[in-house]
């Protein structure tokens, strides 16, 4: 089994650690929705004051809430400032704020992004899939400006 069959395997299964580094406004609902999918997710960030609101099943954004962060907890999602630990994650998802204007889209219209979000981790969990066919459903589901450079 090659290394990319044996993390659609995970996947397929749940049993993929996902990490999340950065848990703002796209890492967080995102970290909560792969947990609530049903796999254990490890979020990162270099807040302190997040990682402890979290942990304490507390949400720090308004509109989300501290009911999904408590049941993505049972789900076994924790957050930790401790960027070595890394390694244990199957895979890593980079969430962190970028200053090209094309992504402006994320920020401006926040409950489209979680939308989004929403539907690319139940695609992704319900049919696995490689980076290009993220990127491709990715393509189907948003404007082209909303891509960055490489889209």
């Amino acid at each position: 089994m090659t290394p990319k069959q044996a993390l659609l395997a995970k996947i397929k299964s749940r049993s993929a650690v996902i990490g999340i580094c950065g848990l703002g406004y796209v890492g967080l609902p995102l970290s909560l929705r792969f947990a609530q999918a049903g796999f254990r997710v490890i979020g990162f960030d270099i807040d302190r004051g997040k990682i402890e609101a979290l942990n304490a099943g507390h949400s720090y954004i308004g509109h989300i809430g501290d009911a999904p962060v408590a049941a993505a907890q049972a789900y076994g999602f924790e957050a930790t400032g401790d960027f070595t630990r890394a390694g244990e994650a199957d895979a890593l998802i980079v969430c962190v704020p970028t200053p090209h204007p094309k992504l402006r889209i994320a920020v401006a219209r926040p409950s489209e992004s979680e939308r989004l979000v929403e539907d690319v981790v139940e695609w992704l969990a319900r049919e696995g899939g490689d980076g290009d066919a993220v990127r491709e459903r990715l393509k189907r589901w948003i404007p082209e400006y909303a891509l960055g450079p490489q889209g």
